[in-house]
């Protein structure tokens, strides 16, 4: 076999090699991505049960009458921010 047909079948094999490792890794970032979407897509049908409920509406009509658009408000963002803190800190327990 002529040394050319020598070089292009390395080079061949070494594209292949290359190929197949960027492809599992490929597949492994998907996977990831796939798992973040999942929390996502669990966390987007958790509320929308939650606002289908006649119960829940009702409530959060009372809440704003009750304590004003401002006050609750300014609850919902205090208490995002403290429950961002729990997890993370449990997170790094883990």
């Amino acid at each position: 076999m002529s040394e050319r047909f020598n070089q292009l079948s390395s080079q061949h094999a070494k594209l292949r090699l290359r190929a197949a490792v960027q492809r599992r890794q490929l597949f492994q970032t998907m996977d990831d991505i796939e798992q973040q979407l999942g929390g996502v897509d669990r966390s987007i049908q958790a509320a929308r049960n939650l606002v289908r409920s006649p119960v829940v509406i009702l409530g959060g009509v009372a809440a704003v009458g009750l304590f004003g658009p401002k006050r609750l408000l300014s609850w919902v963002s205090r208490s995002a921010v403290l429950y961002t803190g729990v997890r993370r800190v449990l997170r790094l327990w883990r």
